[in-house]
């Protein structure tokens, strides 16, 4: 068979020309996108055409050609007396909580003591309960004076996902009075802290019942979908964090509830660490199939730092409370016909809770190494824009999840020869520290200027 004849320079330009006059639209913007749009959205007005040898051709969002330019949100100062306080005030509020509860558990991780460590953490314990009380107080009067604002909050694609800041928020004010409270308070603390465990665990329970039946009942475009869908299971996660710092206080009273809470603690810390990484899979979709441009959604990417960090922080905990609780209770001692030694049980759970943790620590490493360019290109925008014109919500994302890996690296600070975890410890406490004076700082100026944060969301 003969081959075909070669075509020339002319018939090639004349074939090209004749395929995309016929399949291209006017437009010169492929499948309705625009350079001037920041995501890959399918306009309404354009068909597709159903046979598949007529598909239009693909230009990449994000190359140079059609690169997003920034956009500036203009913000106006308005008089308090123009501003719907109640009707307006968001759960996204909360994070300013969990940015709180985040200094003080990161401060008491760090591996070596030094003056004055526990009067800074309770000092942000004691900020953290009044932001609560002033939150929890704006959240009822709302629910009093707007309750079809209140209602609708938990059905809005933006704002309902956002609903389990704050149990999370509850859970950081419980850890810190277990770190700070209970060695100078007694046993009546840790009873209460044992009924608070449990009154928590129906709570997170309700709230992820809660999500599933209001805003999971919608559908979602994927464009809206960030690292903030798996915030419904981290109530349920923390559940192990929690256990883990209470169970051997509470082996000092009562081993066998102490063995409860740290069975109980792993079952949930395991629900909420995988549950969480199948929503963040949504995000990975997301990431890799539609265009990213820098955005106000960007910082919350940090929050995928939190499962594995928090998994790693209540393995070791729990493996800790495990040696303590284990042989008290002859854990296991009835298997293999009473031959199973509960030491030696203890010291596998431990042995496979620091080897897990470290596993999980490189996965923690990673979610960092691609965040920090964003977070610096952030920076670069916001010393072109100026600071309000860039400062959003989102930016608390850069304190409590982080506080998992950095109280992680604390443990291994004290439990491995060597120094390097507890420098990134320290080094990551001081970071989180200024992220919280500078999120203080923004979130301030915006509420005196009669500037209501709300929620991020993609535009």
């Amino acid at each position: 068979m003969n081959p075909p004849p070669p075509i020339s320079k002319s018939d090639h330009h004349v074939m090209m020309q004749t395929m995309k006059d016929h399949y291209l639209p006017e437009s010169s913007s492929p499948i309705g996108y625009s350079p001037s749009q920041t995501l890959y959205t399918p306009s309404p007005n354009v068909t597709r055409p159903s046979s598949p040898s007529k598909l239009l051709p693909y230009t990449r969002p994000n190359s140079p050609s059609s690169k997003p330019s920034v956009q500036v949100v203009e913000r106006h100062p308005q008089p308090w007396s123009k501003v719907h306080w109640t009707r307006d005030w968001s759960w996204v509020m909360y994070t300013v909580n969990l940015g709180t509860g985040a200094v003080s558990l990161c401060v008491s991780s760090i591996p070596y003591p030094f003056r004055g460590q526990h009067a800074i953490g309770s000092l942000f314990l004691i900020l953290n309960i009044i932001i609560m009380a002033f939150n929890m107080s704006m959240s009822t009067l709302r629910l009093v004076r707007h309750p079809k604002a209140f209602r609708d909050s938990f059905y809005d694609e933006v704002e309902g996902i956002w609903f389990p800041v704050l149990p999370i928020a509850w859970s950081s004010i419980l850890i810190g009075i277990i770190i700070y409270g209970i060695p100078y308070c007694g046993p009546w603390l840790v009873e209460a802290c044992y009924v608070a465990y449990w009154v928590y665990f129906l709570v997170s329970a309700a709230s992820g019942l809660v999500v599933q039946c209001t805003v999971r009942s919608l559908p979602r475009h994927l464009v809206h979908v960030g690292p903030s869908e798996c915030l419904e299971v981290f109530p349920l996660m923390l559940l192990g964090s929690i256990g883990g710092l209470l169970a051997p206080h509470l082996a000092e009273i009562d081993p066998s509830r102490a063995l409860t809470v740290v069975i109980f603690s792993y079952i949930m810390q395991g629900l909420g660490f995988f549950m969480g990484y199948l929503k963040l899979s949504l995000w990975m979709l997301r990431h890799i199939t539609l265009a990213r441009a820098p955005s106000k959604t960007l910082l919350t990417y940090a929050i995928a730092c939190g499962p594995p960090g928090f998994t790693a922080l209540a393995c070791i905990n729990l493996g800790n409370a495990a040696l303590k609780i284990f042989p008290e209770t002859n854990f296991m001692a009835g298997f293999d016909g009473g031959s199973m030694d509960p030491h030696l049980v203890a010291q596998v759970f431990v042995m496979i809770g620091v080897w897990w943790s470290l596993l999980l620590m490189g996965m923690c490493c990673w979610v960092l190494f691609i965040h920090s360019r964003w977070f610096f290109l952030t920076l670069n925008e916001m010393r072109q824009l100026g600071f309000m014109a860039k400062f959003e919500m989102s930016w608390w994302a850069m304190t409590f999840p982080l506080s998992g890996f950095i109280s992680t690296c604390g443990r291994f600070g004290e439990y491995f020869p060597s120094r390097a975890f507890g420098v990134v410890n320290i080094i990551l406490t001081c970071f989180v520290a200024c992220m919280w004076c500078v999120n203080i700082t923004g979130t301030t100026t915006l509420l005196w200027n009669g500037i209501l944060p709300g929620a991020p969301v993609e535009e």
